[in-house]
């Protein structure tokens, strides 16, 4: 009797790659950058030898595991060419898209609210080791899902807002550096955005305000940085999803209030550089 395979998700397994995965479910797809080093792992519900592993194409190479976690069975998936394929075991099947890298370049500005004020009164301070942090988080979660890179555009520098309590994106669109694809501003306070800190992104910008919080900085730049590439908040509250609205917390108790998955839909919207453009305009609360 031949086996029945099933392709699933490792519960409570964060992934190799910071990858963050669903606690159930059949997989469908799966998706495998390209380059270097570049793999992803799926697991099977049974133990499977290569040899059994049947391959629609040469696009990527399968290395099953003979070591089981939590009655799971690894399988590492390498990417060999640029494309779509389906593996095949037992009549389980799953769909594998390979992209190539694409590099994302962001410029990043300190912003005084204040056109009175001198060089010594710029109300952010924002580093460069600042931004180079900001960037691992992105690239870390955008690499092994999109095989995006993100960049900075030289260093950090000081820009003075000529309207007082600028509170929309656009106020601030004569500082966008022509060299970026978005260019990123750090802001005091919007002035009248309500309490808390907030974010907000339009077209080829970025707003961040310095009040959010610094264990979740990072990820609220990542989550606006999907803005640009494309992705809406999505319908309902997708497990530990990057673009959920964080004012939804409430729905996992506030425990997987930011996350770092991307799901099939919004993977194939960043992969588009035709879709950076972020044509909506984004107000987020943190």
């Amino acid at each position: 009797m031949a086996k029945t395979y099933q392709w699933l998700p490792r519960k409570n397994n964060t992934g190799r790659r910071g990858l963050e995965v669903t606690t159930s479910g059949t997989l469908e797809w799966a998706f495998v950058p390209m380059g270097k080093k570049r793999e992803t792992t799926v697991f099977l519900n049974q133990k499977v030898a290569r040899k059994d592993i049947e391959k629609s194409s040469d696009i990527v190479d399968v290395v099953p595991s003979r070591t089981s976690f939590g009655g799971l069975y690894p399988v590492v998936i390498k990417a060999k060419a640029i494309g779509d394929t389906t593996l095949t075991v037992g009549g389980a099947r799953l769909k594998i898209a390979v992209h190539p890298r694409r590099t994302v370049k962001v410029a990043f500005r300190n912003v005084l609210n204040d056109p009175a004020g001198t060089a010594s009164d710029w109300k952010t301070k924002f580093t460069d080791k600042d931004v180079l942090r900001m960037l691992g988080v992105a690239n870390a979660i955008y690499s092994w899902q999109g095989n995006l890179r993100f960049e900075p555009v030289g260093a950090v520098q000081a820009v003075k807002s000529e309207i007082v309590g600028a509170q929309e994106p656009e106020d601030f669109k004569d500082h966008v550096d022509p060299k970026a694809h978005v260019t990123t501003f750090f802001v005091d306070d919007y002035g009248g955005s309500g309490p808390g800190a907030w974010a907000r992104s339009w077209k080829k910008l970025i707003l961040l305000e310095a009040g959010i919080k610094k264990n979740v900085f990072d990820l609220v730049f990542c989550h606006e940085m999907g803005h640009f590439l494309g992705l809406p908040h999505p319908t309902g509250t997708p497990y530990k999803n990057l673009m959920n609205q964080t004012s939804k917390a409430a729905t996992y108790g506030g425990r997987h209030r930011y996350g770092s998955n991307l799901i099939r839909s919004q993977i194939e919207t960043i992969v588009q550089p035709c879709k950076w453009k972020n044509p909506g305009k984004h107000k987020c609360s943190t």
